[in-house]
């Protein structure tokens, strides 16, 4: 399968799967792994997500 392909195939996945209505924020990130896996590298990053407003914040674990 070609990469392109691959890519194709994970982004009809999210799209039609990230629609539905997940048990919590756990069943839904398990969804997500599910559909990127093999297309998206997933590691642990160093870096945390700063945006301007001080309540919001996020980690990365997926790298393209």
């Amino acid at each position: 399968m070609t990469e392109t392909v691959a890519i194709q195939i994970a982004a009809s996945e999210l799209c039609s799967r990230m629609g539905e209505p997940f048990e919590d924020e756990a069943s839904r990130h398990r969804a997500f792994d599910e559909c990127v896996s093999g297309v998206l590298e997933k590691r642990e990053a160093d870096c945390e997500l700063k945006p301007y407003l001080s309540g919001h914040h996020g980690k990365i674990d997926w790298c393209i």
